[in-house]
């Protein structure tokens, strides 16, 4: 189990797809802490991997912050002892486990190209996104792309993200139902926050 992103009013919970309904029933039991809610079905354009997870109100949160079960497979990882940081002090987040920086990366850059195999424009934009973000909070370069991510096509992707967002993609957006200036605003913005909230300096990136 790993703590993935945080957003103002959602916490998504990564489990293994395994554990999945291990994970909710064991929520499901704290009734006192977490509330069951519908499964979410559709999702937002900027959150497309989240496709029906379990979802729970946090009871004593002002905020309505919710909190979503989400499979390692829908996130592009693979949960083990090596995709997780290890030896976090207990102090910090309640000792909950995050994903390495490597493996994150590696999970968006997965479903980019999964996306783009099958020609699904509008998620290839909305995950490439997400690792240009990943890659502008950190001080990595080419060299430490070569040397941690396993993948050649990653290695050439995570690469061409690194002075920021491409014209290519965001000229395939000409191939998506969504409207071209609200996903180039969304990269403005992601741009303007690069030193935001969990996206900098993220844990152990190795």
């Amino acid at each position: 189990m790993a703590l993935t992103l945080l957003y103002t009013q959602d916490i998504e919970l990564c489990v293994s797809n395994d554990n999945r309904e291990l994970a909710t029933k064991i929520l499901e039991a704290q009734d006192a802490i977490y509330k069951r809610l519908p499964d979410l079905q559709v999702p937002d354009f900027y959150h497309q991997y989240k496709k029906h997870p379990h979802r729970f109100q946090v009871c004593d949160s002002k905020a309505g912050l919710e909190l979503c079960v989400v499979t390692d497979q829908a996130l592009g990882l693979d949960l083990t002892d090596q995709t997780v940081v290890s030896n976090v002090y207990c102090g910090i987040a309640v000792s909950i486990r995050y994903p390495t920086y490597k493996a994150l990366l590696e999970g968006w850059l997965n479903l980019a190209s999964a996306a783009m195999k099958v020609e699904n424009f509008s998620f290839e934009v909305v995950y490439t996104m997400q690792a240009e973000r990943l890659i502008d909070a950190q001080d990595v370069d080419e060299a430490w792309f070569k040397e941690h991510l396993s993948h050649p096509d990653h290695y050439l992707h995570a690469s061409s993200l690194l002075s920021g967002p491409t014209a290519i993609m965001l000229d395939r957006l000409c191939f998506s139902p969504y409207d071209k200036n609200e996903v180039c605003e969304q990269f403005k913005k992601s741009a303007a926050s690069r030193s935001a909230a969990l996206w900098t300096r993220w844990p152990h990136r190795a």
